[in-house]
């Protein structure tokens, strides 16, 4: 027992450390050795969060149903189902998302994982070009969200349902909201790069110039960098 509790530790103490690969390892290793032991939700729940962080998505879908099978009285169950959701919508599977969380999220008690949600929630019906029903749900999520990364998330895939629902007026205004409070950066840049192309649309080129300079500025090499580089190049060409 005191070897099993030394392993699970061990698997626990990497995930908080976020060795993700190390955890997910660990508790597998866990598992071989110790099946059917009173820490096995627990060993499945870091498992099923290591696998997600590593963006090993159909791999965390079988984690964290097989620990809402065992952990049914785990104090992890709410997180979990709302994990899972989260890892059929990056599996490409948001119905499934959506059909899980459709009924279960508005009864969640903590606020932060009722935020998480609802986001959640809105990507899915995003994901299926729902956008009205998406804004819906994100707007719910922003209001109950206090971590200021995920808010950011959840702010960016608003103002781009937003903007697909044919409501860039209030897209473009989340973003700026956005960028006038202190960033946490990560997201920030992607806000910059789309009231760019918001700007560009409009040829509001002088604003344009603005968001894609601050993109190049802020992630050169970026997922958004260079297509910031190129809409500048373009719309200095267009300005001559």
């Amino acid at each position: 027992p005191l070897a099993a509790q030394a392993r699970y530790m061990a698997a626990l103490s990497a995930l908080e450390n976020e060795q993700y690969a190390n955890a997910d390892q660990l508790a597998d290793a866990y598992q071989r050795r110790n099946a059917d032991s009173e820490l096995t939700p627990d060993v499945l729940f870091i498992s099923g969060e290591s696998r997600l962080l590593l963006g090993q998505h159909a791999e965390a879908v079988t984690r964290y149903e097989q620990f809402l099978k065992v952990g049914k009285q785990h104090s992890n169950y709410e997180q979990a189902t709302v994990r899972l959701a989260l890892a059929w919508l990056m599996n490409e599977q948001p119905q499934k998302s959506i059909d899980l969380l459709a009924s279960s999220a508005d009864r969640l008690t903590d606020r932060s994982l009722k935020a998480e949600a609802l986001s959640i929630l809105g990507r899915g019906y995003a994901a299926q070009e729902n956008y009205s029903a998406a804004a819906g749900q994100l707007q719910q999520s922003l209001s109950l969200e206090t971590d200021k990364k995920r808010k950011e998330e959840t702010t960016v895939a608003l103002a781009e349902a937003l903007r697909k629902a044919g409501r860039s007026a209030e897209a473009d205004s989340q973003l700026k909201n956005m960028l006038s409070a202190p960033s946490s950066g990560r997201f920030s840049a992607e806000a910059s790069f789309r009231l760019a192309e918001s700007a560009y649309a409009a040829e509001d080129y002088p604003a344009a110039v603005r968001y894609y300079t601050k993109v190049i500025e802020q992630e050169p090499t970026g997922d958004f960098g260079p297509h910031a580089l190129y809409g500048l190049g373009w719309t200095l060409f267009r300005t001559g």
